[in-house]
C-alpha cells in the first residue's frame, strides 16, 4: 500500500468535506432526526464489532509499563455494551432537541426602516480533534448532524480501532 503524504490526504479530506457541506447544510429536520435515529440504532447493531475493535486498542497497550500504569491505560481505554447504549442513548437525546438551524435568535428595525435579524445557520465544517474516547466521537458527529454540519473528527490515538469502528458505522448509517 502507498502511504499518502499527510498533506495531501488532509487537502482530499477537506475537498470531500467542503463538497458534503453545501448538501448537509440543505437537510431538514425530519431528514436529520431519521438520521440520528438510525445512527444510533447502527451503533447498537453493530456492538460486538465495536467491542472487537476495542479489543485490539487494548491489546495495543504497552505491556513494558509499570503494571498500575497498564492497568489503568486498560481501564481508560475499555468500553462496554453499557458505552455503546450510552452513545445511542446521547444520540437519541439530540435527536430529540428543536433544529436550531432557521431560528431567528433576535430581530430589530434600524432607524432608517430595515429590519435585521440574526438567523442560526451552519457553519459548513467542523473540526473536531479529541483525545477523549468514542463517546464523544458518536456525541461530535450527533451534534454536527443536529445543526447541518459536516464534522472532520482527529481522535485520539489509544482508541484508533475503536473510533475507527464506530464512525465505519456512523457513516454507513447515515
Amino acid at each position: 500500500m502507498v502511504e499518502v503524504p499527510l498533506k495531501l490526504y488532509v487537502q482530499a479530506l477537506l475537498k470531500g468535506a467542503k463538497a458534503a457541506a453545501r448538501p448537509m447544510a440543505c437537510l431538514s429536520s425530519r431528514e436529520k432526526n431519521q438520521a440520528l435515529l438510525a445512527v444510533a440504532e447502527s451503533l447498537v447493531d453493530h456492538t460486538q464489532e465495536i467491542l472487537e475493535a476495542n479489543a485490539k486498542d487494548l491489546a495495543a497497550i504497552s505491556k513494558e509499563t509499570d503494571q498500575q500504569v497498564h492497568r489503568e491505560a486498560s481501564e481508560r481505554i475499555r468500553i462496554s455494551e453499557d458505552t455503546i447504549h450510552l452513545m445511542q442513548q446521547r444520540l437519541l437525546d439530540l435527536q430529540a432537541l428543536p433544529d436550531p438551524i432557521g431560528e431567528v435568535s433576535h430581530a430589530w428595525l434600524t432607524p432608517d426602516g430595515m429590519q435585521v435579524h440574526t438567523v442560526r445557520s451552519p457553519l459548513g465544517i467542523v473540526a473536531v480533534v479529541s483525545d477523549m474516547g468514542p463517546l464523544v466521537t458518536a456525541e461530535s458527529f450527533g451534534m454536527c448532524m443536529k445543526t447541518n454540519n459536516v464534522c472532520v473528527y482527529r481522535g485520539g490515538t489509544d482508541w484508533f480501532h475503536t473510533n475507527g469502528a464506530v464512525v465505519h458505522y456512523l457513516q454507513a448509517a447515515a
